[in-house]
């Protein structure tokens, strides 16, 4: 009963994963332009129209539809291919046949797409190769650090359901902050030449992501020094994490702040050259509510999978006295582990 209990309170503290965004959308022969700007508008993120043609009249009836499924459904209404940008996750409706049945998987915040099929003849063994370049795009608000490389659990069938013996790559962690969409290059099994597709590419991958980002809020400059000198440790968190002020340098030239932040076991580990503050922000807020300044650079001094000190560098010219700003700072809740699968079927071969 202990057991069973110690259980249950472990899965209860574990963080709950993100979960994406849901679209009620119905359009009856309207225009794409308002749907593309109500899409938008839901969604939080640019949806355009680079299709180069007329307005299209859609219809469509979206309830509670996940992100990636209502601009998919959008875009087949609109006989448009996705295009997702890799750097600021702007997605756009482009001229061109829609994405062949079978090479388009949706699973919760992630969407993959088979790009393209290419097959290489290697002289010196007489074999011949395919590779499947799958892109994996996230939803923008995500904000993951690292991705898998390969695949767990790959599996790929013939035209006939078949299964296919598939080489099984060690799987290393790529780092993917700042992007919006990863392109995987997956290496197949040798197919029969009078092969026309693949009957079935199915796998599963894990994404390293924050559950949430918190915006901490701490008192003025001045008074976190003053803090600091008679003793006191000025700390703030949430679901278990710390983030606590160690260090305030206010020298004419420029200010520094250091920070400390902890997290409770039981997140992913991390080697030590992989950085999991690179979505961390500094800001200083002025007194008017209004007027934000961005720290001006930062030193990791160190890091572990559960802990990290940073120290924030504010440069400005024009910043005033330290009594006028206090300090916010953007980290994540807890880092968790996200799985999800791809699924494609009949994918033609060149």
């Amino acid at each position: 009963m202990t057991q069973v209990l110690l259980f249950l309170a472990l899965l209860a503290a574990q963080p709950a994963l993100p979960k994406p965004k849901t679209v009620n959308l119905s359009a009856d022969k309207t225009k794409l332009s308002a749907v593309l700007a109500d899409l938008s508008k839901q969604l939080g993120v640019a949806v355009e129209d680079k299709r180069g043609e007329a307005d299209a009249a859609v219809t469509l009836d979206l309830k509670d539809a996940p992100y990636w499924q209502a601009i998919d459904t959008v875009a087949d209404a609109a006989h448009a291919r996705v295009v997702v940008s890799p750097r600021d996750g702007r997605v756009s409706l482009v001229k061109g046949k829609p994405a062949e049945p079978g090479t388009v998987s949706r699973d919760g915040l992630f969407r993959a797409a088979v790009k393209r099929v290419t097959a290489a003849h290697d002289f010196d063994t007489g074999d011949s190769v395919y590779t499947a370049a799958v892109e994996i795009a996230w939803e923008p608000g995500l904000l993951p650090l690292y991705l898998e490389t390969s695949p767990r659990t790959f599996q790929v069938t013939d035209e006939k359901g078949n299964p296919l013996a598939v080489r099984q790559e060690g799987s290393s962690l790529a780092p993917v902050d700042g992007r919006t969409t990863f392109l995987l290059d997956l290496p197949l099994p040798p197919l029969d030449r009078s092969a026309k597709a693949i009957g079935r590419l199915d796998g599963k991958l894990t994404a390293i992501a924050p559950s949430r980002m918190l915006q901490l809020k701490f008192d003025a400059l001045d008074q976190l020094a003053d803090q600091l000198q008679k003793g006191g440790k000025p700390a703030a968190g949430e679901d278990g994490m710390k983030c606590t002020i160690t260090k305030v340098g206010l020298a004419a030239d420029h200010w520094s702040v250091q920070v400390a932040l902890e997290y409770p076991p039981g997140g992913p580990t991390f080697e030590s050259y992989q950085s999991w503050v690179v979505n961390n922000e500094m800001t200083l807020e002025n007194k008017d509510g209004k007027t934000r300044l961005a720290s001006s650079s930062y030193v990791l001094e160190s890091s572990s999978s559960l802990r990290a000190v940073l120290t924030y560098h504010f440069t400005a010219k024009d910043r005033g006295k330290a009594e006028d700003w206090k300090l916010l700072y953007r980290t994540p809740a807890s880092l968790v582990e996200i799985p999800f699968t791809f699924s494609f079927k009949d994918v033609r071969l060149p």
